[in-house]
């Protein structure tokens, strides 16, 4: 009896922890940032409060050299700012973006989830809302071998209006 149970458990706690990490991705913007590492388990160090900080400020995608140059003042190199969006990535805070032109783009989660459309020309980005619930019933009802999504990437290509005249 039990164990015909269990993947129904299963799928339960996987839904539970998605709705708790909801909770938080719908937090992560207003929440006081030592607030925030100390939800997701992580000590509040200047290096790792700065790039959240910074993160929070901009509501457009950020390359590790933009990160740099507007961390500058604060002196933290490279390597550790890597291994904090890092460490923000793997706890579901921060987002990693491939913009498919060589390198990274990261954007704290928060908000209302969206994707991007991209200018393959210009580079220019715009944020596309998007219904996650619903898209996410509608493909499992389409799957044949999935019962539950717990993340997903879409960026979309395409001219923009200025570079098409």
């Amino acid at each position: 009896m039990f164990a015909r149970s269990l993947p129904y458990l299963q799928i339960f706690c996987i839904y539970a922890s998605m709705k708790i990490m909801n909770n938080l991705t719908a937090q992560i913007r207003t929440k006081d940032s030592k607030e925030l590492l100390k939800s997701i388990g992580y000590k509040k160090t200047p290096a790792r409060l700065s790039v959240l900080d910074l993160l929070k400020e901009y509501t457009k995608p950020l390359t590790i050299k933009e990160i740099m140059s507007k961390l500058d003042s604060r002196k933290i190199d490279q390597v550790t700012v890597y291994r904090i969006l890092n460490i923000f990535k793997d706890a579901g805070i921060v987002r990693q973006i491939d913009f498919q032109h060589g390198h990274a783009h990261f954007e704290l989660k928060g908000g209302n989830d969206h994707h991007h459309i991209i200018c393959a020309r210009c580079g220019k980005v715009e944020d596309l809302k998007c219904e996650l619930e619903e898209l996410t019933k509608k493909i499992l009802k389409k799957s044949k071998n999935f019962s539950f999504i717990n993340d997903h990437n879409l960026e979309l290509f395409g001219i923009c209006k200025k570079c098409k005249n």
